[in-house]
This record gives structure tokens, sequence and C-alpha cells, in this order.
């Protein structure tokens, strides 16, 4: 080949490739441009006040990491403050409309200032903007960098995104809140939900006596979990002595189990519109009782994702749903007898 045939090859080349960089540029900055989906509650209500919306991507401040979202954890708070019921709905009936969801995974698109041990592209997940701000039914959100954990590698995302609310209720209630201790024995009430089905398996990984009162149908899941014994509530026999009763369930179901155990000494319990009435009954039988509020804990989540990723214990997942499918999400949840996690899946490709 000539030096000029040589010449004009390398200009040739030159110019694709930089055409080539200016059309992902380009590409870029037309997706930079396009809006981003929310599922928002526009009034308290049923299911149905749930409507799509659209919103321009947020820039991460400092000390923030903007996240592009593949899954959003499903709880049972998210359906009583769309229904306006509880703590979170009293302080956002005046902020709606409101996109919910405490709980996500995700890949970092960009970091804020000030941010370290964080890098575009990194897998993450975490509990964020809990309690007031929530946000993660959307398909990208800003979180502060100490709300995020890095998601292990052999943790698939759906999995890490299912992680957070639920394994650090149970994380916190059975060890923070209610101290419990190898050799122990506890009782966990509804524990055929995913918050309790991970309880019981944390229990009995840390070398505690575990019991549960769950429907029927959960009584060999539970058993191959961990559980000892299992019961239905109205076949629970008076008497039963433990240390800790961690209260998934609350309200009268709660109250009535409490007066057929025998002693007792700790009583956690979690739902928030029934906790005076249960600790009121706690303490007339002598007991210590609290409830309590979920709180970010990097630390405790990482821990839960090794236990996760090394399948020490199990976190099973019932179903996901589209974005656009949430009033469904919500519908079925609140049908009741959910053994696993729902979850809120933002893309198709994800």
């Amino acid at each position: 080949m000539d030096v000029i045939s040589a010449d004009r090859a390398r200009r040739t080349l030159i110019c694709f490739f930089s055409e080539m960089a200016l059309g992902k540029i380009e590409k870029i900055l037309i997706n930079r441009e396009q809006p981003m989906q929310q599922l928002a509650i526009s009034a308290f209500g049923e299911p149905e006040t749930l409507q799509l919306q659209e919103a321009d991507r947020p820039d991460p401040g400092q000390g923030q990491c903007l996240v592009r979202v593949h899954f959003a954890g499903v709880n049972p708070v998210d359906c009583k403050t769309r229904a306006g019921l509880g703590w979170a709905a009293k302080q956002l009936k005046d902020a709606l409309p409101w996109v919910p969801g405490y709980d996500m995974a995700g890949e970092i698109v960009s970091c804020g200032p000030g941010v370290t041990g964080f890098e575009v592209g990194q897998r993450v997940f975490g509990l964020v903007g809990f309690p007031h701000q929530g946000g993660c039914y959307s398909q990208y959100l800003v979180a502060d960098a100490s709300e995020l954990c890095p998601a292990p590698d052999e943790l698939v995302l759906s999995k890490a995104a299912a992680l957070p609310v639920v394994g650090l209720t149970a994380w916190q209630g059975l060890f923070e809140h209610g101290r419990l201790q190898a050799g122990e024995r506890v009782l966990i009430l509804g524990a055929g939900g995913a918050v309790g089905q991970l309880a019981v398996q944390l229990a009995a990984d840390c070398g505690a006596e575990v019991s549960a009162v769950a429907r029927v149908n959960y009584k060999m899941p539970l058993m191959m979990l961990g559980a000892q014994e299992i019961y239905q509530v109205a076949r629970l026999p008076d008497g039963i002595e433990v240390d800790l009763v961690l209260d998934l369930i609350g309200g009268d179901t709660a109250c009535e189990i409490l007066g057929k155990l025998g002693a007792f000494k700790r009583v956690v319990t979690i739902p928030s519109v029934s906790v005076e009435q249960v600790t009121e009954c706690a303490r007339t039988r002598g007991a210590e009782a609290c409830g309590m509020m979920l709180h970010p804990d990097a630390d405790q989540l990482a821990e839960l994702a090794d236990k996760l990723a090394s399948e020490r214990v199990k976190l099973a997942i019932s179903d996901i749903y589209l974005l656009s499918q949430g009033v469904r999400a919500h519908q079925r949840l609140e049908r009741g007898g959910v053994g696993g996690k729902l979850l809120l899946r933002m893309f198709d490709e994800c």
C-alpha cells in the first residue's frame, strides 16, 4: 500500500470512529433528556389511586448517587400508606402525589460530589428514603450513598431488591429490640409472610429455639426453614412459655395470643396501627414491650446480603410485576396469603 492510500485509509478510520463516538454521545444525550416513568399515589384510597407519571431524571447532589433502578420491593407499608393509614400517611397527606417504595436494587449511573466507595456501573441495593421520602417506584432514583450497599456478585438484583425492608425488619426486631440470644425461645406471630420466614431463619441461625404461628399451609415450609413448632391461632395451646414474642400480626389477634401464653419476657410488635394496644396487653402480663421503627443500617444489610448470597438464609419472591402493573401488585398483596416478596420491574430488559 502506498503512502497516499495508507493516509487515506487512516483518515477514513478516524472519521468512522469519530462518527461512532458522536453517535454514542448523541444517543446518551437523547436518553438523558427522555423523562423517566414513576408510579405515584395520586390520592389516598384504593390501589387504583396509583398512577403512572413522567418526571425529569434527577441529578445527584453532595454525597448522593443516581441509580438506574432494576427492581423495587412492594411492602405492606406501601399499601397502608396508599390507603391513608399509619405514620407515613399522616406526614404525607399534604404532599401528594407521592412516589412510594423503600427498597430497590440497580446500578449506579453517576455520583455526586463527595461520594467515595462507589463507581459508575456498580450494582447496588438499599433501604432508601425511609420513612417519609420513599421514591423507589421509579426508573431512576437519587439516593444518599450512605443508604446504598454493594450487591454481592453471587446475588441477583431481584433478590437484592427484595431484601432491605423484610431483612432489616426481621433483624432489628429480633436482635436490636428483642435482644434474642442463642438458647432462648422465640415465638414468631405471622411467620408465613416474607418478614416472618426470614425471622424464622435468622433466629434459628443464631441458635435460638423457634416456634411460629402461621396458617396451616405454611407448616412444612416453616419447618424446613428452621421452626421447631408451628401453630395455628385457633389451635394454639395454653401455657406456652417463651423468652421473646416477635409480633407481625398486631391487633386483637396478637392480644388473644398473648392472653393464652404462659410466661414470656419480651414482646416486639411491628404493625404500627396497633402498637399501643399490643404493648398494653403485654405489659399487663408483666413483660417488656415495644414497637419498633425500621431504620437504615448498611452494616446489617451487608451481613444479611452475605447470608442470602451464601444461602444461609433464603428469601422467596412470589411474583414480579411491571411498573405499569403496580395496581395489580397492591391488589395481590392486600388479598393476603402472599408467602414471598412482590417486586416491580422497571425496564423490560431487567
